[in-house]
């Protein structure tokens, strides 16, 4: 994998004049597992969403490189960054191998000529994905854990040196849910590709993070390592939660232990 430096400076994003994101700093640390938390509407999507050049920012700038995102053409910003948005949408009728081999389409040529390379790629994002029975289905026959799947294995066939992802778990199981991000983790380590996630589980976060970003209405309140950055004062502050921070007995990440009221009371 080729080293890149993904950057925000500035940052200031919104929608329809309403303001989400203000100030932004962020180095996202090449060839890391750099997870975003925060509670509901903080601006974590939002940031995913600019760092993927969805959206463009009200002040501030992205960069790659030291390029800003906007001035990259296309298909050379896809051979090197690709994104699973938190709700994508399939064209009616597609089947699960078409919808991946749309993956290589960033690193074909004008007339899209397909290659034993592009086909081993996508049997590759398919076997990893425990998704190859479900090949010749089409995507609106499939539960929604499939399609998260199947979503998460068309990003790994684009192959590139940044992945984004916005909750890759949601509608998972548990034991998916310990599958993708064990996969997403074995990409990182094996192949060096630069993964940054947003996630809701904290105790999920904390272990899968090397990089922990924690964000509170539109602002980065702390980040580092997990082991740094989780602490009683930490969550009090970004989510309004009384907890205990144990240690986790299987990774020794910190654990979030929340309090709750109805428990307090026993």
């Amino acid at each position: 994998m080729t080293s890149h430096e993904l950057r925000a400076d500035g940052l200031a994003l919104g929608y329809d004049g309403r303001r989400v994101v203000e100030g932004l700093d962020a180095v996202i640390p090449d060839g890391r597992v750099t997870v975003i938390v925060g509670p509901n509407a903080c601006g974590k999507s939002t940031l995913l969403r600019s760092f993927a050049r969805l959206l463009r920012p009200e002040a501030g700038v992205v960069t790659l490189d030291g390029t800003d995102v906007h001035r990259y053409p296309s298909k050379q910003l896809a051979t090197v960054l690709g994104l699973l948005p938190q709700q994508p949408i399939a064209p009616d009728g597609i089947t699960v191998a078409d919808l991946v081999g749309r993956g290589r389409f960033p690193r074909q040529g004008l007339f899209r000529q397909w290659t034993a390379e592009d086909s081993a790629a996508v049997a590759e994002a398919l076997r990893s994905t425990d998704t190859v029975d479900l090949a010749d289905r089409r995507i609106d026959e499939l539960s929604g854990g499939q399609r998260q799947r199947v979503w998460i294995a068309m990003a790994l066939a684009q192959q590139t040196d940044i992945l984004l992802l916005d909750e890759p778990t949601t509608f998972l199981d548990v034991t998916h849910q310990i599958e993708v991000l064990d996969l997403l983790h074995e990409l990182n380590r094996e192949r060096g590709t630069t993964v940054v996630m947003v996630l809701h589980d904290l105790n999920l976060a904390a272990r899968y993070a090397d990089h922990l970003v924690v964000m509170s209405a539109g602002k980065i309140v702390a980040e580092g390592a997990p082991g740094d950055v989780i602490s009683v004062d930490t969550v009090g502050t970004a989510f309004g939660l009384e907890a205990m921070i144990i240690d986790d007995p299987i990774s020794h990440s910190p654990m979030v232990i929340p309090m709750g009221r109805f428990h307090q009371g026993l």
